[in-house]
C-alpha cells in the first residue's frame, strides 16, 4: 500500500514539473512572438516616416518659393511689373537721381557801372548763358578783353571757371577761376583782380546785352 503511494506520488509530481516545463516554454514562445510583433510595428512606422519626410522634400522641390502672402515669387513679380507703370520709375529714378540742369532758363546781363571808365561803352559786364557758359569783358584800362568759361550756381554763389581769354600781359591773365554773390539784381565779384574788377565790386542786372559787349560784338571798337 505504502508502496503504491510513492508511486503515485511520483507520478503526479513528474506530471506537475511537465507541466511547469511546458508552461514556461509557451511564455518564452509567446515573449518571443511579441517581440517579433514590435519588431515589424517598428519597421513599419519607420518606413512610414521616410515615406512621408522623401513625400515632403520632393513636394518642397518641385513647388515654388513662396512669400509671407503666400504668394509665388513669379506672382509677386508679376504683380508689382503690372502695377508699376514707366511713368512711376521714371519718377522714382528724378527722386534719387541728381540731374544735370543749367542754373537758369534764360539768359542774365550784369554791367559794372564805373566811374572811373570813360563811358557807358566802356563798362565792364559779364552775360551768363542758358547753356552754363558765360562771357566776361573786362576794361583793361587802355583797351577791353574777354574772358569766357562755364559756371554753376550753388545756393546764391556762382562758380565760374575760365576756359579762354583774349588778353595777356594784363592785370589778371593768370586767373583760373572765381566767384561772385548773387543778391537779388546784383552780383559781387569775389576773386583776384582783372583788369579794373576787383574783390567787391558791383555787376547789376540789365534788361538787354550791355552796351559795351554790343560795341565789340558789332566791330564799333575793337576789344
Amino acid at each position: 500500500m505504502t508502496k503504491t503511494i510513492k508511486i503515485i506520488i511520483s507520478i503526479i509530481s513528474a506530471i506537475i514539473i511537465i507541466g511547469c516545463i511546458v508552461f514556461v516554454a509557451v511564455l518564452l514562445n509567446k515573449g518571443d512572438s511579441i517581440e517579433d510583433e514590435n519588431t515589424k510595428l517598428l519597421t513599419t512606422s519607420e518606413f512610414a516616416i521616410t515615406t512621408t519626410v522623401s513625400e515632403i522634400v520632393t513636394s518642397k522641390l518641385q513647388s515654388p518659393d513662396t512669400n509671407a502672402e503666400g504668394h509665388t515669387i513669379a506672382e509677386s513679380i508679376t504683380s508689382n511689373e503690372s502695377t508699376t507703370s514707366p511713368a512711376m520709375v521714371t519718377e522714382q529714378l528724378a527722386a534719387t537721381t541728381e540731374t544735370l540742369t543749367f542754373p537758369i532758363s534764360s539768359d542774365l546781363y550784369f554791367v559794372e557801372k564805373r566811374s572811373d571808365a570813360t563811358g557807358e561803352d566802356y563798362y565792364p559786364a559779364i552775360v551768363l548763358y542758358s547753356d552754363g557758359k558765360f562771357e566776361f569783358l573786362v576794361n583793361l584800362y587802355s583797351g577791353m578783353g574777354f574772358v569766357y568759361g562755364t559756371y554753376s550756381l550753388s545756393a546764391d554763389i556762382y562758380s565760374f571757371k575760365v576756359t579762354e581769354m583774349t588778353f595777356w600781359g594784363w592785370v589778371g591773365d593768370d586767373v583760373t577761376e572765381f566767384t561772385m554773390k548773387n543778391d537779388v539784381d546784383t552780383l559781387t565779384y569775389l576773386g583776384k583782380s582783372i583788369g579794373m574788377t576787383e574783390m567787391g565790386s558791383v555787376f547789376h542786372k540789365s534788361n538787354e546785352l550791355p552796351l559795351s559787349i554790343r560795341y565789340v560784338n558789332a566791330g564799333d571798337r575793337d576789344e
